[in-house]
């Protein structure tokens, strides 16, 4: 036997191992994670911890189509946020998620090659259409569960950057044949994983397609601890950065981009939540940041969330239930 070739074996024994272990690693976190898994209100409302590989590494070298949206879309189904960033107070990220009742996740993750973060997922896009469904499911079944942290809704990580997303009818994106395809909702766990800054976020975006499903397509909101924030929109196959130029922002569901103010002001939610920044210079509370979320609410309201991108602190109401705050808080890094 040569040594060449006992070199080699030697070599590839190191890789099997190698990849064994990380199996097993990969393997513990999910068994960890969905051990973690429990119902903590109603709404139904649930929350997980899913600290280890989700193998979102091996999902951006190649990409995919993934979306949780494909459905009609009735004009009372929308969203709303919202970043409030004046330097004499903390960096406040509001978010109405205005869509169909469904059972509901809060998500920690910490991934290997990533920064913490805190999401939110609508579990029907994991096939769970309601508390009974959950309940009753087979250990099998549960294991949808894994694929939670590819369906953020809305976000924070350890970094102070928090994004969220909104319908935005006109949203046209391009598919460049050199880059890989991300989904929607795929790019914000882009960057929760892996941007610190609006700067970095918009880096990361620009580097892939990315897929809107027909109904409905969406633009993002995107703050950040150092007080910037951008709207990201598609626009005609191009994507456009409209970054603040005041101590807010405020995204709903048109695109930004080119609109008037007889747009702007045609959207009662974000005329509310425009006035109640201005008139504030863009500095609010959590609290205030909660009541303007309920002035802006929708009958499809199914969340209402703050993340203070200073403190790590998360403000949660379920369903319009305002005077039943569930309060969170993930640790930041500075």
């Amino acid at each position: 036997m040569s040594r060449k070739y006992v070199k080699w074996m030697v070599c590839l024994a190191i890789i099997i191992c190698s990849m064994g272990v990380f199996y097993l690693k990969t393997e513990k976190a999910g068994e960890n994670a969905l051990a973690s898994f429990k119902k903590i209100g109603d709404g139904p409302l649930y929350t997980m911890m899913y600290y280890g590989d989700y193998g979102f590494g091996d999902y951006l070298k190649v990409g995919k189509k993934i979306s949780a949206y494909d459905d009609s879309l009735s004009k009372d189904v929308a969203c709303s946020c919202f970043a409030a960033l004046s330097k004499e107070g903390d960096m406040i990220f509001g978010r109405n998620f205005d869509w169909y009742d469904n059972p509901k996740l809060i998500l920690f993750t910490r991934p290997i090659d990533g920064y913490a973060s805190v999401s939110m997922v609508d579990m029907k896009y994991l096939n769970f259409n309601s508390e009974e469904e959950v309940a009753n499911a087979s250990k099998e079944e549960l294991g949808r569960l894994l694929d939670a942290p590819y369906l953020p809704f809305d976000g924070m990580n350890e970094y102070g950057l928090a994004i969220g997303e909104m319908t935005a009818m006109g949203t046209e994106a391009s598919i460049d044949p050199g880059k890989v395809t991300l989904g929607d909702l795929t790019v914000m766990r882009l960057t929760l994983d892996h941007a610190k800054t609006v700067e970095e976020a918009v880096s990361y975006i620009e580097k892939y397609n990315v897929y809107f499903p027909p109904a409905p397509p969406l633009h993002f909101l995107v703050a950040d601890a150092k007080g910037n924030s951008a709207i990201i929109e598609f626009v005609k196959g191009e994507m456009k950065v409209l970054k603040n130029d005041k101590q807010w922002q405020v995204a709903t569901n048109f695109i930004v981009y080119g609109s008037n103010e007889k747009t702007k002001n045609g959207c009662r939610r974000y005329a509310a939540a425009e006035r109640v920044l201005s008139e504030n210079k863009g500095k609010l509370t959590e609290m205030e940041a909660m009541k303007l979320l309920e002035e802006i609410s929708q009958p499809t309201t199914q969340w209402s969330i703050t993340y203070n991108m200073s403190k790590g602190s998360i403000q949660l109401a379920i369903k319009k239930n305002f005077d039943d705050i569930m309060s969170f808080n993930l640790p930041l890094k500075s």
